[in-house]
């Protein structure tokens, strides 16, 4: 909900209080949670959060790819469908931040 907050609602409050070292420990948080063995829904939350700061820090999202890629065909139909939309997500904002570089 954070996540959502900051950067697809751009809450002004929000976007001041929370530091580059709050979004840090976030990440850190999202990407222990896809990692370990967590319920569905944590790692569904952790990916879109991952996603939306990702757009921020250019590591995250190969990172974020690589770890669904990896896992999407062993779990469940909740994590396969939340997958597949952040991997079309992230393809996107590759597309759109490649055409950036090319003007």
């Amino acid at each position: 909900m954070i996540a959502i907050t900051y950067f697809k609602k751009k809450d002004p409050k929000l976007r001041i209080l929370l530091s580059k070292q709050h979004k840090e420990i976030m990440t850190e948080c999202c990407f222990d949670w896809l990692i370990t063995d967590q319920k569905v829904a944590c790692e569904v939350y952790a990916m879109h959060s991952l996603y939306f700061l990702g757009t921020e820090s250019d590591w995250i999202l190969p990172e974020l790819q690589t770890i669904i890629v990896a896992n999407i065909h062993q779990r469940s139909p909740a994590y396969k469908a939340r997958g597949k939309y952040v991997l079309e997500k992230i393809e996107k904002f590759n597309t759109s931040q490649n055409s950036l570089k090319a003007d």
